[in-house]
Parts: C-alpha cells; structure tokens; sequence
C-alpha cells in the first residue's frame, strides 16, 4: 500500500541514509498475538480506527491531510475484507434466499 498516514508530508530529505539490516520479532505473548492476527478482529480494529478518525474529521476544521489519511485507512479496510470475503469463500460462500440447507 505504501501511503504514510501523516496529516502532512514530510520535508524532503537530502541525507543520504543506508538502512540498517531488518529484525523481526514478537513483542508480545503468543496469545496475544494470535487474537489480534485473526483476519475479523484485524477488520474491526481498522474500522474503529476509521470511526474514531472520522469523528474527529466532524468536530473540527481539517485539512486535506487528515482526509488523506481517513481515505488511507479505509483503503486498507476495504483490502482486508476483500481478502477475508474470498478466503471464506466469497460469492459461493453467501446463502441463496430460501435455500433450507444454508
């Protein structure tokens, strides 16, 4: 996806950076990790994220920056429910209106 979710950009730089080497680890329990992970409770988080950032969007003047940011985050919301809606299924996976079996 690559979009910052700054309200605004970044100066430009001029400083030549070479990064160093990338470390992964878990920094929290293995339970932990396994309930925040799950793909429905990714969706929900996103979608609070979403709320809370629109509600402030209403209470105040914003820029397009902070706009930016909301329509970032939906962006990946609607990313993380299609992939969801497919992983289950997708249209194959909704029940047709009367089909008792469903």
């Amino acid at each position: 996806m690559g979009d910052i979710l700054n309200e605004k950009d970044p100066p430009p730089g001029d400083l030549a950076v070479v990064a160093p080497p990338s470390y992964r680890a878990k920094i929290v329990s293995d339970r932990v990790f396994e309930l925040r992970s799950h793909p429905d409770f990714r969706i929900a988080r996103r979608a609070l994220i979403i709320s809370r950032l629109a509600q402030v969007i209403s209470e105040r003047k914003v820029q397009g920056g902070l706009r930016r940011v909301l329509l970032t985050q939906a962006k990946r919301l609607q990313w993380l429910a299609e992939r969801r809606y497919e992983g289950l299924g997708g249209a194959a996976s909704v029940a047709i209106e009367g089909d008792e079996d469903a």
